[in-house]
């Protein structure tokens, strides 16, 4: 069996066992170092973050929660850059990867917008230099976005595999939010091969449960490059002419492919860049971020 068809056949395993048990894997309350609870009223909210060792690669893990039994939350996070919806009683948890061998555990604040109103509030999280650069520019008077980061990663690694689950839910109709929500099970991977190294996206998008109005085939995905990893966009493009994904039900997307002779032998920096989805109106309804490697200059 070959090593793409056992990534499939892994991938479709974990999408279906995680449809399977939405009320195990998404009812957990946030864990980590940084723990939070927002009494803001009329949506209240849990954020913490946590610091998770991978083979080379250091992961801090930041986590939403929405205890309200009823209504859905809304959700922007500026700088973790994580934004969607959190349905009843459900925990979001999203992933950014540092090269840094030692981590230091730098508490950061960010702001976070939140509920159907956009009302602004910060929160607490476990991040790296990079992201302390950015909270440094975020004007947190008003809460504005810092801007894009500029600089990549100054450190040199070898090409590292990384692959994650991600799970997000947003509607395909952010007029009629709670009626057309769906729930977004995906897989992320970064393959290494003798001729480069690829990113490739498994995912199944469906209808929340009781949310009948839903229209996965309505969502379009694109990504968002910016500094260094605008270096990526022609190999994106490439894969993915026109720059947008219409989304199905289920697929398998690659992203992009960087061709390279001796992609383990070489030098790449570790860089940062986003997914975001689109309803059926043009509007932005959630946000991920995913890792990529960026050939050192």
């Amino acid at each position: 069996m070959s090593p793409l068809v056992a990534l499939r056949i892994a991938g479709r395993i974990l999408i279906t066992s995680y449809l399977l048990l939405p009320s195990i894997c998404l009812a957990q309350v946030c864990a980590g170092e940084t723990f939070q609870h927002h009494t803001t009223n009329p949506f209240p909210f849990d954020t913490n973050s946590h610091l998770e060792k991978g083979q080379r690669l250091w992961r801090y893990d930041r986590c939403i929660y929405n205890p309200d039994r009823r209504f859905d939350l809304r959700y922007a996070w500026f700088v973790p850059d994580m934004a969607g919806f959190a349905p009843p009683v459900t925990n979001i948890e999203a992933k950014h990867y540092s090269e840094a061998q030692n981590p230091e555990r730098l508490v950061l604040n960010s702001c976070i917008q939140y509920g159907n109103a956009d009302a602004l509030t910060t929160a607490q999280f476990l991040g790296d230099k990079a992201e302390k650069n950015l909270v440094d520019q975020e004007d947190q008077s008003a809460c504005r976005p810092s801007p894009p980061v500029k600089n990549a990663s100054p450190v040199s690694l070898t090409l590292e595999p990384i692959e994650f689950d991600m799970h997000l839910f947003f509607p395909s109709n952010l007029a009629k939010s709670y009626d057309t929500m769906l729930v977004l099970s995906a897989h992320y991977d970064i393959g290494i091969g003798t001729e480069g190294f690829s990113g490739t996206w498994l995912y199944k998008l469906s209808r929340l449960p009781g949310r009948e109005e839903g229209d996965p085939a309505s969502i379009v995905m694109e990504p968002i490059l910016r500094g260094p990893a605008e270096r990526l966009t022609r190999f994106f493009l490439e894969q993915n002419p026109g720059g947008r994904i219409v989304l199905r039900q289920e697929g398998k997307v690659q992203l992009f492919f960087v061709p390279s002779k001796n992609p383990t032998s070489l030098s790449w920096q570790l860089g940062q860049a986003s997914l975001q989805f689109i309803d059926r109106s043009a509007k932005p309804v959630a946000r991920a971020q995913i890792p990529i490697f960026i050939p050192a200059q």
